[in-house]
């Protein structure tokens, strides 16, 4: 599915040590894109597909990416109410702008609150999207929102993980329609 990219995280395996690093790409950077010239990091998907944006990527980052995987907003709403939903802290700024904007979308799942709290997929995507909400933790604008990405991110995995193999299966399959790789 060619389109704007709205997340881009570079993911890291340190095998030897077992981690797992995460590194966004802001998406508004204005960086050469092949043959098309000067615009957004996000426009290079749209342009060529996946195969341009690894070469956006290589071009202005010197990062070789070896494999992607590529998740819809609805995919991602899916899979985060597959695991029942994911753990995070809500500061009182974000809880109300999420109440009080279309970021969630089914306006029956505006009522997050301020402080821990478990999301169902359409408040986490609504969280992944925020960027006009100044945090402590994250900052502001796009900055703060990669910061939630990635916070949505490790939720949803350590969710994942707390599950049974084969409920991990069942995930899996049932996600395959909806994610490219």
């Amino acid at each position: 599915a060619s389109g704007l990219t709205d997340t881009m995280i570079i993911a890291t395996m340190d095998m030897k040590h077992g981690t797992l690093k995460t590194a966004s790409l802001m998406r508004d950077l204005v960086v050469e894109i092949p043959g098309h010239g000067k615009n957004k990091l996000n426009s290079a998907n749209s342009f060529g597909g996946i195969e341009l944006l690894y070469k956006t990527i290589a071009t202005n980052f010197n990062i070789e990416l070896d494999g992607y995987v590529e998740v819809g907003f609805a995919a991602f709403t899916k899979i985060i109410d597959k695991v029942g939903g994911i753990e995070l802290e809500l500061t009182e700024s974000e809880a109300s702008y999420l109440n009080s904007t279309n970021y969630i979308r089914n306006k029956k799942s505006r009522n997050v609150k301020v402080g821990k709290q478990t999301l169902n997929g359409n408040q986490a995507l609504g969280y992944a999207r925020v960027r006009y909400v100044v945090s402590k933790k994250y900052g502001d604008g796009d900055f703060g929102r990669t910061g939630r990405q990635r916070a949505v991110l490790q939720a949803a995995l350590n969710k994942v993980l707390q599950q049974s193999p084969t409920k991990i299966a069942d995930i899996a399959l049932d996600s395959l329609a909806d994610v490219s790789t």
